[in-house]
């Protein structure tokens, strides 16, 4: 039997070779025909988004969140592409594992927390540059942070 780690050597050869695979199984794939897509498409929830509030509600759901998180670590570890990052690897991984073992709501509830804490110093950093903007008026403004 052949093993599936490392068949493909980038991610146009795993793409065109997995254009009649089941639908489903298909929907865990994180690789496109150029790219694989950033850990941050999974675990920066944006809270405006509803199909992605969607999609993460699906994961969750224990037979289905196995056909994906099945799917993710095929399409992660399958294909070993030069531009894949370490941190995008690490990432899909452990969300891959708990969906691929039906623990769907523990890779949710850390992507919450995960984006809690990204909001939280995305609001610390707003409040800093305003008081250091406020301290010292001649440092410019940032139109990036406009919270206050």
């Amino acid at each position: 039997m052949d093993c599936f780690i490392y068949r493909y050597r980038n991610n146009t050869e795993f793409f065109f070779d997995h254009q009649n695979a089941c639908w489903l199984f298909k929907e865990g794939f994180i690789r496109s025909e150029t790219h694989m897509l950033p850990y941050t498409m999974d675990w920066e929830i944006n809270i405006a988004n509803t199909d992605e509030i969607k999609e993460l509600l699906i994961r969750c759901i224990p037979i289905i969140g196995n056909i994906l998180g099945f799917g993710k670590l095929y399409s992660l570890w399958s294909t070993r592409d030069p531009s894949d990052r370490y941190e995008d690897i690490l990432f899909h991984t452990l969300s891959g594992v708990l969906e691929a073992l039906g623990l769907g709501i523990v890779a949710l509830i850390l992507k919450i927390v995960k984006t809690i804490i990204f909001y939280i110093f995305e609001f610390l950093e707003c409040l800093l540059y305003t008081g250091i903007s406020i301290l010292f008026s001649t440092s410019p403004s940032s139109e990036r942070f406009s919270l206050i």
